[in-house]
């Protein structure tokens, strides 16, 4: 059902999904949540974040399971996931809000567990996993999340009481201008309030894996401007993610490259700075396996290695221009 019939019944939890052009995933998440243990009935609401594809049709033909109401909500303008998550907290009914993202798959206890441990806690974080038949993809571009404590606060599994979200507005969509760190956050704020976390494993969530690809990464860089607004707005992550003024150690070593690349176009027959040339090569070779993990062949270490130092050069790029739009040093 549209956002304009909604059911008048009462329901105690509502689940939140945000998504965008992914028609075939959510509805994958729509049978997952059919299937969940939770012995009261819940509803589901979906925010479609304008998407191009068939999302929004395929949402709207979908029979709602016996087991939840289904509330469709198009928005009109893309904020991004943020923004949709607070529009769909915002339209809940219920009492305890459990956050799930449209590229996952909940194991069929998640919801008793993640909204269970809300009687004893004001927030809970799940465990989530990459499927083990998606690790094959795993490559240096490719995106994952292997998650098993709760100091990220990611909304892939996550779970509030409505008055948490209430008293701190949700998630912040005016410093997190990119999807990334927002969620995070809101945890970390709802902490400071004086709001109690706990940790669930056996809410269990498979968070698909996203391919190995050059350009979906590139892309993706750009998110990066959160986590330097999230140093902004939580000095004290730098001290808990082991983080001085570099963000990575990769990102060192690309800046030795590019001292190394200076030298060679100034002084192209200078021993010195062709042994440092080498040396700076050698030092990113290792820092991007740490980084990037192993590749799967002798032909992927090729090709990524050099789309790697082209990847995290414009990452050290972006994390100057944001460092400056955050007054927050992260190089």
């Amino acid at each position: 059902m549209d956002e304009n019939a909604v059911p008048n019944g009462t329901v105690r939890v509502s689940v939140v999904i945000p998504t965008c052009n992914r028609s075939q995933q959510v509805m994958r998440l729509l049978d997952a949540l059919a299937a969940q243990d939770l012995a009261e009935p819940f509803e589901v609401i979906v925010v479609d974040d304008v998407s191009k594809d068939d999302t929004l049709e395929r949402l709207r033909a979908a029979v709602p399971a016996g087991r939840y109401s289904l509330v469709i909500l198009p928005s009109a303008v893309n904020t991004g996931p943020g923004g949709a998550r607070n529009r769909g907290w915002r339209k809940a009914r219920g009492e305890l809000i459990a956050f799930v993202d449209d590229d996952c798959v909940p194991d069929p206890g998640w919801l008793q567990a993640i909204t269970g441990g809300l009687d004893n806690a004001d927030i809970t974080i799940g465990r989530t996993r990459p499927p083990n038949d998606q690790l094959h993809l795993i490559g240096p571009f490719s995106s994952f999340l292997d998650i098993d404590h709760n100091r990220t606060f990611s909304t892939c599994n996550i779970a509030y009481r409505r008055q948490v979200l209430e008293q701190l507005d949700g998630f912040d969509e005016v410093r997190f201008v990119w999807p990334n760190g927002e969620d995070t956050d809101l945890g970390l704020r709802s902490v400071k309030a004086g709001y109690r976390d706990t940790y669930v494993p056996e809410a269990l969530v498979w968070h698909d894996v996203g391919a190995s690809e050059f350009m979906a990464y590139f892309k993706r860089i750009r998110r990066l401007d959160g986590i330097v607004a999230l140093f902004a707005a939580h000095p004290e992550v730098r001290d808990s993610m082991h983080t001085g003024w570099f963000l990575r150690s990769v990102d060192k070593a690309v800046w030795l490259g590019w001292a190394a690349v200076l030298g060679l176009l100034v002084r192209p027959r200078m021993f010195g700075i062709r042994v440092y040339a080498i040396v700076a090569a050698i030092l990113y070779l290792w820092q991007f396996r740490k980084a990037h993990g192993d590749a799967r062949s002798t032909k992927e270490w090729i090709t990524s290695v050099p789309l790697g130092f082209v990847a995290d050069s414009w990452a050290v790029i972006v994390l100057i221009r944001s460092s400056a739009r955050h007054r927050t040093l992260l190089l």
